[in-house]
């Protein structure tokens, strides 16, 4: 006998809470899965709420002052509301991508910057958090940044970015044409605040 409607209503709900969940814990690092939307500066939602959906936020600040919790919170966000969402952390990026050139990727580096640009909702934290001695980025890290942006860009999809520096540290340290292209495609924001990692652990 069929179940009721009801029934298979609940049923379906219910499967796609687990869905969700399972998203969010592939995701989201199990210290930020507790970042909700409303737990953001009353500016920053504000901002947030009015932005187009192509518009991504370039969220710059000093150390601890909950940028990573901040981009977890929208990530959270987005994934409840049915989104593909990716975070990476810039460094991990540049580690997955060198994989490919000593043979312990089984992608190539065109794959995986394609599986970087094609979700809904690109986050990617801690921008240049390391840096050659003479002070800037390399050039293949400059041209990995500027392909995903660009696309990105392209395809009317948002990216999210953090930062301990301003946009004047990606012009620098990076490319003058990066840093073009991410003022046309973010909204600059600075998070100021104390450092919360000092407070959590006092």
């Amino acid at each position: 006998m069929p179940a009721c409607k009801p029934c298979s209503q609940s049923i379906r709900r219910q499967k796609q809470r687990k869905l969700t969940q399972a998203r969010i814990e592939k995701v989201i690092p199990p210290r930020y899965r507790d970042a909700r939307i409303e737990q953001l500066p009353e500016g920053f939602a504000d901002l947030f709420a009015s932005l187009d959906d192509d518009k991504g936020i370039y969220l710059w600040g000093s150390q601890g002052v909950g940028k990573t919790h901040a981009v977890c919170a929208l990530a959270h966000y987005f994934i409840t509301n049915g989104l593909k969402v990716r975070i990476v952390r810039y460094s991990d990026l540049c580690m997955e991508l060198r994989r490919c050139f000593d043979g312990r990727s089984e992608r190539s580096e065109g794959q995986i910057i394609e599986g970087y640009c094609s979700v809904d909702k690109l986050i990617i934290d801690d921008l240049g958090t390391s840096v050659r001695a003479t002070g800037r980025q390399s050039d293949f890290r400059v041209a990995v940044m500027l392909q995903i942006t660009d696309k990105r860009l392209r395809d009317c999809r948002a990216t999210y970015i953090t930062n301990n520096k301003p946009m004047e540290y990606v012009e620098k340290e990076f490319d003058p044409t990066l840093a073009s292209r991410l003022n046309e495609a973010c909204e600059i924001v600075k998070l100021t605040g104390s450092d919360r990692r000092r407070q959590n652990s006092g």
